[in-house]
């Protein structure tokens, strides 16, 4: 068997939290770009370090449980849940229900008089 030192596991540990974390923060940065008023691009980061945050501690919550198995479908449905519920009521009605198609105007088939 081969023995790891205690850092190296804590190292692999956060990787694979961080890991599974960047990628779900991502829906969460654009809903607090949506959401903010003056500094969209500070609000959309500010979404997105928490949610980073968040997704490491449940990952890792995961992994000390030893239910890692669960991890990421936990990790992930739960932040998308919220991303849903966070998500602007304007942008969630245009999802839900999109506008209908507009005919397209008919291409000029004719010599110009």
């Amino acid at each position: 068997m081969i023995d790891f030192p205690d850092w190296f596991v804590a190292l692999m540990f956060a990787a694979v939290a961080l890991g599974a974390a960047v990628p779900v923060s991502g829906p969460l940065a654009v809903v607090g770009y949506l959401r903010g008023s003056r500094h969209r691009y500070w609000n959309g980061l500010w979404y997105w370090a928490w949610s980073t945050l968040l997704s490491t501690a449940i990952i890792t919550a995961c992994m000390l449980l030893d239910i890692f198995w669960c991890a990421a479908v936990l990790d992930w449905g739960l932040l998308w849940l919220l991303t849903w519920f966070l998500m602007p009521h304007a942008q969630r009605d245009r999802i839900r229900r999109p506008a209908p198609a507009q005919p397209q105007p008919m291409p000029y088939a004719g010599w110009p008089r």
